[in-house]
Order: structure tokens, then sequence, then C-alpha cells
């Protein structure tokens, strides 16, 4: 299964530990394709879109689109990338443009202090 940067994939985040984000969501994949031969794939959760996101810059916005696949105004949480393997990764919904993909790369290095 081809499991390419800035698709959007339903992906199981569980078992859940502590504060963890959880449960089967829509995940954007970041690891760059150069590496997709390895069985594992770096994602960034995406979750309901809450005011209090609009005042934290590690939670970008994401308006559902047809191409995007979301079916609500959503939130990419960059403090929570994670590495997964493909097993986690059960159905693509669509994908980001690069400016978006770009965006929340970006919102990664912030919290990685870049």
């Amino acid at each position: 299964m081809a499991i390419k940067q800035g698709e959007i994939w339903l992906v199981n985040f569980a078992p859940q530990v502590g504060t963890e984000i959880t449960k089967i969501r829509p995940a954007l994949v970041v690891s760059s394709d150069i590496f997709s031969a390895m069985p594992r794939r770096m994602v960034v959760p995406l979750r309901e879109r809450k005011s209090f996101h609009e005042e934290i810059s590690l939670f970008v916005a994401l308006q559902p689109t047809e191409e995007n696949g979301l079916t609500k105004k959503s939130s990419a949480d960059c403090s929570q990338a994670k590495t997964f393997d493909r097993q986690r990764f059960v159905k693509k919904l669509g994908a980001l443009s690069a400016e978006e993909l770009e965006t929340i790369i970006a919102g990664i290095q912030t919290y990685l202090g870049k």
C-alpha cells in the first residue's frame, strides 16, 4: 500500500497513554516519500477545530474540501506528530495542497524550536 506525503488517512492511534490523542482519526502523512520503502510513516493527527486552537500556533486550521476528504473544520495538532507502522493505516481520505502541507511542517518545526 502506497502512503504518500501530504495524504490524509484514517489512522488507528489506540492505545493511548496519558494525554496522547487516541482512537481512529484522520492524520496527515508528513514523512518524506524518499523513505516510503520503510515500514513506518510519520503523521500529524487531525482533530475537530476548537476556538482555543486560534490562540496556539501548533494547531493549524484546515477546512473540509473534496480534495482532502475532511467532513468538518479541523486542526492539525503539530505537537503530537507520531511515527506508526503501516498496519495502523485504515483508509485514505484525500490529500492537502503543497502550501497547506508546508504550513503544517512549519508548525512541527516551531514545536522543535527551529
